[in-house]
């Protein structure tokens, strides 16, 4: 027997069971939400399907997944806010100038030997 964790894998439960079985007719944007909730809040071993896909998400950000780095980041401090730089609709211009040199500036730029 080797020393390797084995992971444990929830059974498979099909969605498609006569008593909860999905009609086209109920995929309109209003019903969608409601069967997500259905589906989402069974149990499976003591653990709503919701619990086990968060601990999946966090297991692959840990794992450096960057997509799931991402969505847990968001979720938990929101989206950083984009940095938008406002430009002038005039462009900017450098003049230069010769100025007017004063004694004590030409005595200190001066200095001979």
């Amino acid at each position: 027997m080797s020393d390797t964790e084995v992971k444990k894998r929830l059974p498979f439960v099909p969605l498609n069971k006569p008593e909860g079985q999905i009609k086209p007719a109920d995929l309109r944007r209003s019903n969608v939400r409601k069967i997500l909730e259905t589906e989402l809040s069974k149990e499976i071993n003591g653990v709503t399907r919701a619990e086990g896909l968060v601990a999946r998400l966090v297991t692959m950000g840990i794992q450096g997944n960057l997509r799931a780095i991402e969505l847990i980041m968001a979720y938990m401090y929101g989206k950083p806010q984009a940095q938008v730089q406002e430009s002038d609709s005039k462009p900017f211009v450098l003049e230069l100038t010769e100025g007017e040199t004063t004694n004590e500036a030409n005595s200190e730029a001066d200095i001979s030997i």
